[in-house]
């Protein structure tokens, strides 16, 4: 349950859609310095809460605190000002750019000015300023190298460690990764463990995922969804050898899905 030291808390969610209870009566927290799990079958309501700690779904009822603070339900626009940034399953990257302008498009986008003054317009301090988070970004994602490549000429698994760098220019507190995994072949998942590794010390990080080997090597805790219903929670050994969580998911989905 939440403490008044936890980054981001909520408490008794509920979310229906028509008929359907998509989350029933869940709470979930991350505190200061964690990498925190969401799990579940597919139809579970992992991408439902989500959309709740984005702002994009609203909750028929509950409670949201940050940093111990009780507070409205966020708006998509509120997430950037309360230090926290999210990923998309579609990696969203301007193709005809460069890395490391896609990277100075979301340093820009977080300190709430034009796109368009960001890259051809802004003052030369400033622009420098941005060049210079983003390479921050960039290295902290293995992607430096790369930083003058425009972004439709990178295979898949490279994308998404620059659009994980784009979500970091911000220096967020909390970063939310939606299947940081997906559509990634064994060694670039070793990749992406080891990056998620990397940024640990440098923002709590909540990660949805189907990939069990990611969930279970990077996590402190995770919570397990099912149905809608919060049937586990606790750490990577508590959560693999839990009955509940084994004959609803791990038993049957294994490692994929």
């Amino acid at each position: 349950m939440a403490n008044d030291h936890a980054l981001l808390s909520v408490d008794s969610v509920n979310v229906r859609f028509g008929g359907l209870k998509a989350l029933s009566d869940v709470h979930c927290q991350i505190n200061s310095g964690e990498v925190v799990g969401l799990i579940g079958p597919n139809g579970a309501g992992k991408t439902t809460l989500f959309n709740v700690l984005s702002g994009i779904v609203k909750p028929d009822s509950g409670e949201l605190s940050l940093n111990g603070v009780k507070r409205d339900w966020l708006e998509p626009y509120d997430l950037v000002e309360n230090q926290i940034s999210r990923t998309l399953q579609g990696v969203g990257l301007f193709g005809d750019l460069t890395v490391l302008e896609n990277v100075m498009i979301g340093a820009e986008v977080h300190a709430k000015a034009g796109l368009v003054r960001s890259i051809f317009g802004a003052s030369k301090k400033s622009e420098d300023e941005l060049r210079q988070r983003a390479y921050i970004a960039l290295e902290n994602t293995y992607c430096a190298d790369i930083a003058h490549r425009r972004a439709d000429s990178l295979p898949y698994p490279i994308t998404k460690r620059v659009a994980i760098a784009r979500a970091l220019v911000s220096d967020p507190k909390l970063l939310l990764l939606d299947e940081p995994a997906g559509g990634l072949g064994s060694q670039d998942i070793e990749w992406m463990k080891s990056l998620i590794r990397n940024i640990r010390g440098r923002t709590s990080v909540l990660i949805v995922e189907h990939h069990m080997e990611v969930v279970m090597n990077v996590c402190d805790r995770i919570y397990v969804l099912n149905f809608g219903e919060l049937i586990a929670e606790g750490t990577p050994a508590q959560v693999r050898e839990n009955p509940a969580v084994v004959a609803a998911y791990l038993g049957t989905q294994g490692s994929h899905s």
